[in-house]
């Protein structure tokens, strides 16, 4: 979920180096903020979240202008599991940078776990202005609407999104839009071909994101111990760094919901959205699970 302009700017917020821009009359200045900024990303490519959190923080106090470090805060509160911490970082990047609001879809999954559904149904409108034909937009769309009122209601108003060749994409829009079923989902991302052999990082990028969205699409009609066991297996197959985004969601969502890893806390309970908690998630749903009708496999160019 990365639109061209979304890189551009980074690209010139970034030297080639990946560190900040910083001039030569601020370096000297600046030179223990850029080795706090350069620990802060290792710790989260390490995968050590609570210690990048800490470096994001100090950055954050020490530079608060500075929205670069702000998108860091929120990027690693989001994969530490602190969904309230998360949005008031991407709150803090808009207030200063305007202009990046309709490229952050990162918000936009944060609102759903800090259970701010309609602003989340907000955000993946918004992101839809710069990125028209991204069926996870669509999907994170219809999961905060179907929290707003129900599942057949937000699949009415599903945004259409027929050209995303990723694969096995067009076979997850189907399936949130009521036009297939889990196991065609499954048989699109188990294909192979000579650019994703089995046991390739590609293929298994592919069965990640079947297992992720089938997991969610099973929450999302209250198929609970079903999602749990796709969510587990989003996560073993997982080929994404631990910085990445994407690759944090299916283990972010398995602790949130308490199944897998160490025990959620209060705090991390009462920001995220919660698959026991029938009164919200079934809020004018129909007593039954909606029934979705098995269509014959789209046919995605590989």
């Amino acid at each position: 979920m990365t639109s061209p302009f979304f890189l551009f700017v980074l690209f010139v917020c970034f030297n080639v180096t990946g560190q900040p821009n910083i001039s030569a009359q601020e370096d000297q200045a600046e030179k223990p903020l850029v080795a706090v900024y350069t620990l802060a990303n290792k710790h989260f490519a390490d995968g050590e979240y609570p210690q990048a959190l800490a470096h994001a923080k100090q950055l954050c106090q020490r530079k608060p202008d500075e929205f670069r470090f702000h998108f860091l805060r929120g990027e690693v509160s989001f994969a530490n599991g602190d969904m309230k911490e998360s949005v008031a970082a991407f709150d803090k990047v808009i207030r200063l940078q305007p202009r990046m609001e309709p490229q952050l879809w990162q918000r936009g999954l944060a609102l759903y776990y800090a259970k701010r559904f309609q602003e989340g149904v907000e955000q993946f409108e918004t992101h839809q202005t710069v990125n028209s034909q991204d069926v996870e937009n669509a999907v994170w769309h219809m999961l905060c609407a179907a929290r707003t009122s129900n599942v057949e209601d937000a699949r009415k108003s599903i945004i259409n999104v027929r050209l995303d060749r990723r694969i096995p994409m067009a076979q997850v829009f189907e399936l949130f839009a009521g036009e297939m079923n889990v196991a065609d989902v499954m048989k699109a991302a188990e294909e192979t071909s000579p650019s994703s052999p089995l046991g390739s990082e590609r293929h298994n990028l592919q069965l990640y994101y079947a297992h992720l969205y089938i997991g969610l699409y099973q929450e999302m009609v209250g198929e609970n111990e079903a999602a749990k066991a796709s969510m587990r297996q989003a996560i073993k197959v997982n080929p994404l760094d631990k910085n990445n985004f994407m690759g944090r969601v299916a283990p972010v969502h398995a602790k949130l919901r308490g199944w897998v890893g160490k025990k959620v806390t209060p705090s991390q309970k009462a920001n995220s959205s919660d698959a026991n908690d029938s009164d919200e998630t079934k809020k004018g749903q129909s007593e039954t699970t909606p029934q979705v009708e098995k269509k014959p496999n789209a046919k995605i160019d590989k």
